[in-house]
């Protein structure tokens, strides 16, 4: 293959202080990141959301790839960093020679396979510019040579990276209103005084000798003093065995597994200032009487109506503002526990000079379980939880290749075969302080209390492939070569649904009939009745469970790959070709599945009965695999053996791309299949060394456009969401940034045959990307002021600088100190509609490895 592989050397991204792959790959050409919410994925070439499934991710050749579409991420953090040995960055990828998901690229992990005896010791530490903000790393890694045929290698890490919010600082905090000269009895009550650290809580702020105090929503605080208990972090232990044995000159086995757990834990927050910010009032007068809406020290955004006019609604949250309380707790927490087991044995037979066989069987785990998932409710009186909920995903597969190989012609066949598993169990528990509110879609009650609702929502997902495929390229003439392939793939799919609802009066009321009245959501009057008569019955727990929730459907899909590559070579060391390829990407068997509330059957219409907001009746929606054409021009050549150059343009047309219309975090989604988008964009990379290679200097620069050419026109007039992102077409793919350009120099001040002294410098710009936020007015689709507030993130982009220096000696020892966001920039890593989550500002690292 004559394609431009970026390959990332153990050189590049040791003794920088990284904790893991990530961050080593953040200052690399072309890569971004999309996130999820529960971490990010690897993205090239502008795939956003669809990075998940549009990037594969190797190790070893082993497909580690989530299945989980919503919040799945390819697990390339729980791999050791000091472990990998190379990293390939394949931009544009193959269809014929990877298979479905590599139209935005291929990233490939090798992991260390030593052949002579080694130990090696790695300690990091690292720090950012606030208590809590402190982690560090151990790793030990050796092998050892047994006889003449046996290699034994392994390793064992452990890492701790706290998150930008592994603080104790206290977030802003909710003001409903401001009173004049309260009561004592204002001062006792814990259901309105604020803590001592809210802005006049102490009777500081006075008009005209009257307190001005603060009132504070305390359910809300309740839930701040219990996030204040909870961090914001990642702690990952990993263990790799590996064997190599050399059967005979031609043949070998290799076996390598990998096992980690890591428990991460996030805390995103509000990019709006609604509920939780006030500000100082410019316009406050204390010698002028106290006024709740004009003359008000503080002006404020809340749930109440009337406090602070002018500030109510939603209103732009500078970088500067947000900067200010990035390190702040919030009211929203995940923390979940992923465990990841990666295995893989190759066989590899040279069967001859010419010939070459490789077999690779694997198996590939990642279990996902939410010990912790806290969120702040739709409502001021909600709490809700995902504790309990998990997601596994298996893959288990055998490939087969056999490679020929002349001074004329490399030919590839092979053969994937794979088998994905899957399960997801969601489980949604909320607490009600209103208990109407629970129930308002049923019957409105003369009690008040508190009630449950538990919503659980069982998943499995399989899907077979197999697919041959076949590459040659063949070269004519010294200056021409043509390569090009075809791949078949087929899939049988199997997804399940099973769904309950579960109401708990935690109050045990004791209801009685002349305690309920009515409602009417579309629900037939004996079906109401039959409710009401059991909500009046002396009920602690009551469960319901539609059976048209539950579904156990198969299909089969079939998709096809076409790639031909000319290839001129004008000289020894230059080269420009052109792609054409047809490509593919399969869906993932849980992006079949919705959980759509305005699909007909959860709107009482001819499927089944409407169950209410509580209850989204998940559906089976048959989507159909993306296809798409990309055309690539790229060139490549060095001059005077120290100048590297490379350009590349390419253009990517898909049909009926699937994007994810996720409404409401994890519980309320819809893929569909959107029409038409397209992809067009440059990549360039420059590398030189200076000075006998005492200066290495390595540039890229790289930019996409992106547009949703055609959408579904058909969801865009009839779906009534306020969030209905099918209503995209004409915008830019989301969360996709356009711009990246990347600097790094490395330059060695001290060098001898005994020891190394160099510095080294790494500068990143990333470009703004798109989170688009639709509203539908008077039956039309617009862009409000609200979508041009969510709507970019990172506006204007933003610039990362790290430096540092390494020393090293011939005896092994080595050590890196340095700095990383020098400038400390304030930036996003993820947004969805008003929720963000920062990146880390100015931090400090140590590094020192022996090396025995």
């Amino acid at each position: 293959m004559s394609k431009n592989i970026i390959v990332i050397t153990k050189e590049q991204i040791q003794n920088k202080g990284y904790q893991n792959l990530e961050q080593a790959l953040e200052h690399q050409p072309f890569i971004n990141f999309v996130d999820t919410g529960f971490g990010r994925n690897i993205d090239l070439r502008g795939q956003g959301k669809d990075a998940n499934r549009a990037v594969k991710v190797l190790v070893n050749g082993v497909p580690i790839n989530s299945l989980d579409t919503i919040s799945g991420v390819a697990a390339f953090n729980n791999i050791n960093l000091e472990d990998v040995e190379s990293i390939e960055v394949l931009p544009g990828g193959s269809s014929v020679v990877y298979g479905s998901g590599s139209r935005g690229g291929v990233i490939n992990i090798s992991t260390k396979k030593p052949d002579k005896d080694y130990l090696e010791v790695i300690a990091k530490g690292s720090s950012a510019e606030a208590l809590g903000l402190q982690g560090g790393g151990l790793s030990i890694l050796g092998g050892k040579k047994i006889g003449d045929k046996l290699f034994v290698y392994g390793s064992v890490g452990a890492s701790y990276v706290p998150g930008p919010r592994n603080t104790n600082i206290r977030p802003p905090v909710q003001i409903s209103s401001y009173s004049q000269q309260p009561s004592q009895s204002y001062y006792d009550s814990s259901a309105t005084r604020c803590p001592d650290y809210v802005p006049g809580a102490d009777g500081s702020i006075t008009n005209n000798g009257a307190i001005i105090a603060p009132s504070c929503l305390r359910l809300g605080e309740q839930k701040n003093a219990k996030y204040l208990n909870y961090h914001d972090n990642g702690i990952n232990i990993t263990a790799q065995i590996g064997i190599n044995y050399d059967i005979n000159e031609n043949q070998r086995l290799e076996f390598s597994t990998n096992y980690a757990h890591n428990r991460l834990k996030r805390i995103p927050t509000y990019l709006r200032a609604a509920n939780y910010y006030c500000v100082p009032n410019p316009n406050y007068d204390p010698n002028q009487a106290f006024s709740l809406s004009w003359n008000n020290p503080y002006l404020c955004n809340s749930q109440s109506a009337g406090i602070a006019a002018g500030l109510n609604g939603i209103y732009d949250v500078s970088s500067d503002t947000l900067k200010d309380f990035r390190y702040s707790n919030s009211y929203e927490y995940v923390g979940m526990s992923v465990d990841t087991l990666t295995s893989s044995l190759r066989y590899i037979n040279a069967i001859s000079d010419s010939l070459n066989f490789d077999a690779l069987a694997y198996y590939q785990m990642n279990i996902i379980s939410y010990n912790d998932y806290w969120q702040d409710g739709l409502l001021p009186t909600m709490y809700s939880t995902l504790n309990g909920s998990s997601f596994a995903n298996h893959g288990t597969g055998l490939n087969f290749k056999l490679k020929h190989e002349t001074s004329a012609n490399k030919l590839i066949i092979g053969l994937d075969n794979s088998l994905g598993y899957a399960r997801r169990n969601m489980v949604m528990d909320s607490i009600l302080a209103d208990f109407n509110a629970a129930l308002s879609d049923y019957v409105t009650t003369t009690r008040a209390g508190q009630v449950g609702i538990a919503t659980t929502a069982l998943n499995t997902a399989l899907k077979t492939s197999i697919s041959p495929y076949v590459y040659d390229s063949y070269e004519f003439a010294d200056w021409f070569e043509l390569g090009g392939g075809a791949r078949f793939e087929y899939s049988h799919y199997r997804v399940t649904n099973a769904q309950t609802m579960r109401l708990n009066n935690t109050a045990n009321m004791n209801l009685t009939t002349n305690d309920l009245t009515q409602n009417d959501y579309g629900l037939d009057d004996a079906t109401l009745q039959q409710f009401m008569q059991m909500l009046a019955q002396d009920w602690t727990t009551l469960s319901i469970n539609p059976e048209e929730t539950d579904f156990n459907i198969g299909t089969n899909r079939y998709a096809y790959a076409l790639e031909v590559v000319p290839n001129f070579k004008y000289s020894n060391t230059g080269n420009a070709y052109i792609k054409g390829e047809l490509g593919f990407i399969s869906p993932s068997p849980f992006q079949m599945i919705d959980a759509d509330p305005e699909s007909e059957i959860n709107q009482g219409g001819s499927n089944g009965t409407a169950t209410g907001v509580e209850l989204i009746k998940n559906t089976f929606n048959n989507l159909k695999p993306e296809r798409y054409l990309t055309a690539e021009l790229s060139w490549k050549d060095t001059f005077a053996k120290s100048f590297f150059f490379s350009t590349t343009a390419f253009y990517t047309h898909t049909f009926d791309e699937i994007f994810l219309n996720q409404t409401s975090g994890t519980m309320s989604f819809v893929y569909r299949n959107l029409g038409q988008t397209q992809r067009v964009g440059f990549e360039v990379l420059a590398r030189q060394g200076f000075f006998e290679n005492r200066l290495r200097i390595l540039e890229s620069l790289s930019y996409v456009w992106t547009n949703i050419l055609k959408a579904d026109s058909n969801l865009m007039s009839n779906y009534n969401s306020v969030y209905a992102n099918f209503a995209l077409e004409g915008s830019r793919v989301p969360y996709v940034p356009d711009w990246k350009a990347t600097l790094a120099l490395e330059g060695d001040i001290l060098r001898s045959a005994s020891q190394v002294l160099s510095a080294n410098v790494n500068a990143t710009y990333t470009g703004e990307a798109y989170s688009l936020y639709v509203s539908k007015i008077d039956g039309n689709y617009d862009r409000t002021e609200q979508e041009s507030i969510y709507s970019v993130m990172n506006k204007g982009g933003y610039f990362l600088l790290d430096f540092g220096l390494t020393y090293k000696n011939a005896n092994g020892l080595g050590a890196s100190i340095g700095v990383r966001n020098a400038l400390d920039t304030f930036y996003k890593t993820y947004q969805q509609r008003y929720y963000y989550y920062p990146g880390m500002g100015r931090s400090y690292y140590a590094e020192i490895r022996w090396k025995f």
